[in-house]
């Protein structure tokens, strides 16, 4: 059994001769909390990029004091979960990996484990206190191919997998993206959530939503109501720890899909001048903008929209979705964090 001892970053299984599902989930750490573009960025103003202030009398400090300064370095992070599919074609305009609207993960990227658990024994400790390994993850019966199915009992797949990642459940936040219901060539689809464990899922405190997993203009609305409707029924502690929110994130990508749809605001603020900056195309502004300037949250209307017209009650008709732009994640999270309190 793996034990947060045996190695410092939960991985996938060992190699195996057997062939591997078609669909799997990929986990990458897309925010540490810290800042880290920015930060470098100012050493390197200073001339400072690849050197160190030294305290020689750190050590000599009351660990009390020691532990209260490598707190600071526990701050929450965004993990992101995708759904990637080995059978797909290569894109031939969409990017190839969900998470490459992070242009920061090619040149500053954040560590993929957290950093205290690689500094020393005390900093060890007290991370160990906060992160597990989490997320073993297995592909759902109905997506295994039929020479899956009659394989061994350990096939890759369909067997649950090793943890995936290091996951604190009270500071860090999960970010679903890529594929949120992976269909075969057969017609057969499974939600991205019920790849998870349902109990370890309810554990998340805070959840958010790529915008472009709905596929916003590609599918119909109760398609993307049920998207919607197996990520928060999967993650429900999440919603009790945040008001009944979830946040949607958006890119500029986003906001130029949402403009060639008829859309007259932008999804988030001044998105519409996000648009034109990521395409430079200066005819979307007008067509973004009404005559009140109020913002419209479609995400919002499609699930009201659904439980307006259905004689099924739930208590997740109060959901509330809200919309933030991809690039302020890390803020939204740490406001969340802050509003709600870190306790375990």
């Amino acid at each position: 059994m793996f034990t947060p001892h045996q190695s410092s970053f939960p991985g996938p299984a060992s190699a195996s001769s057997s062939p591997g599902p078609r669909f799997r989930l990929a986990f990458r750490v897309v925010s540490d909390g810290l800042d880290t573009a920015r930060a470098q960025a100012f050493n390197a103003a200073r001339g400072r990029r690849d050197t160190a202030v030294d305290f020689p009398q750190f050590g000599r400090l009351p660990p009390e004091l020691r532990l209260k300064i490598w707190e600071y370095l526990m701050a929450p992070r965004v993990v992101a979960v995708a759904c990637l599919d080995a059978e797909a074609p290569p894109p031939e305009e969409e990017p190839e990996e969900p998470w490459t609207s992070f242009p920061e993960l090619d040149q500053a990227p954040p560590a993929q484990v957290p950093v205290l658990l690689l500094v020393n024994h005390e900093t060890r400790a007290l991370a160990l206190s906060r992160y597990e390994p989490s997320f073993a993850w297995k592909t759902p019966h109905v997506l295994l191919s039929s020479t899956l199915q009659q394989g061994s009992p350990t096939t890759p797949g369909a067997t649950w997998s090793r943890p995936s990642v290091w996951f604190s459940h009270a500071l860090d936040a999960v970010y679903l993206l890529g594929q949120l219901e992976p269909c075969d060539s057969y017609g057969f689809n499974s939600p991205l959530s019920y790849f998870l464990d349902r109990e370890e899922a309810r554990r998340v405190r805070r959840l958010v939503i790529a915008f472009a997993a709905l596929k916003y203009g590609e599918m119909a609305p109760q398609h993307i109501f049920g998207a919607l409707f197996h990520c928060v029924d999967r993650f429900a502690h999440a919603l009790r720890d945040n008001g009944g929110r979830v946040l949607v994130a958006v890119t500029p990508r986003d906001e130029y899909t949402n403009a060639l749809m008829g859309g007259q605001q932008p999804l988030v603020g001044d998105g519409g001048e996000a648009a034109v900056m990521y395409l430079n195309r200066d005819e979307v502004v007008e067509a973004r903008r009404s005559l009140d300037g109020d913002e419209v949250n479609i995400v919002q209307k499609t699930w009201r929209d659904w439980y307006r017209g259905s004689i099924v009650k739930s208590s997740l008709a109060n959901v509330q979705f809200e919309l933030v732009r991809e690039s302020d994640l890390p803020q939204h999270i740490a406001k969340l964090v802050e509003n709600t309190g870190d306790e375990s």
